[in-house]
């Protein structure tokens, strides 16, 4: 997904919810074995961003607590 040469590939998880003008974002979920997180999006329905907010809040208070940005391994 840091590839240079393919600046746009990550784009396909957001541009059906842009282009639709459906309110979205993205939290982070938890986390895999080496401590990175994953992320989550939460799409609602047209115009329905109080409730992607509010639900966006709900997922905070139960996923959990948050660890400190993990730092990349150096190459």
């Amino acid at each position: 997904l840091n590839d240079p040469a393919k600046p746009f590939e990550h784009i396909c998880f957001t541009v059906p919810w842009n282009m639709s003008e459906n309110p979205a974002l993205s939290i982070n979920g938890g986390y895999d074995k080496k401590g990175f997180p994953i992320g989550v999006q939460i799409i609602g329905r047209r115009f329905d961003d109080i409730g992607v907010l509010g639900m966006g809040k709900a997922f905070e208070g139960l996923r959990g607590p948050q660890k400190p940005w993990p730092t990349p391994p150096k190459k």
